[in-house]
C-alpha cells in the first residue's frame, strides 16, 4: 500500500498518457504561460495533426497546429497571429500528454480547471 502511495504521484505527472482531444488540450494549455482555455480537434486529412485554439483570460488567443509524434509527445506551431489579450504566444511549443492530462483528478476534485475542456 505504501508503495502505491509513493509511486502514484510520479505516474500521474510523468507516465505517458493517451492522446485524444481533451488530453491534448489539457497538455497544450499547460505549456503556455497565461493560457486559460484550449480546445483541440483533428485536422482534416492530416494524419496525426490537430488544430488547437488557445485563449487567455483577457479574450486574446491564437491557434496552433499540433503534430502527435507517438508516445504521447507532440510539437506545435502557431498558425494564427495573436488576437488581442495580454499573452505573448510562442511560435513553437512542445510537450507530452501525461496520465494526469487524461485523468485530470484535480479538475474533478476542485471543479473545472484551466484547460477548458470539460
Amino acid at each position: 500500500m505504501l508503495v502505491l502511495i509513493v509511486i502514484s504521484p510520479f505516474a500521474y505527472f510523468l507516465a505517458p498518457g493517451f492522446v485524444n482531444r481533451k488530453s491534448l488540450a489539457h497538455s497544450v494549455v499547460g505549456k503556455i504561460d497565461g493560457a486559460y482555455e484550449t480546445s483541440c480537434k483533428r485536422a482534416p486529412n492530416q494524419g496525426n495533426a490537430w488544430d488547437c485554439s488557445v485563449l487567455d483570460s483577457s479574450a486574446g488567443g491564437t491557434g496552433y497546429r499540433v503534430i502527435s509524434k507517438g508516445g504521447g509527445c507532440w510539437d506545435g506551431q502557431r498558425t494564427d497571429r495573436r488576437r488581442g489579450g495580454e499573452v505573448e504566444w510562442p511560435a513553437q511549443i512542445s510537450g507530452c500528454v501525461k496520465i494526469g492530462d487524461n485523468v485530470r483528478i484535480f479538475d474533478r476534485i476542485f471543479g473545472g480547471g484551466s484547460s477548458g475542456v470539460d
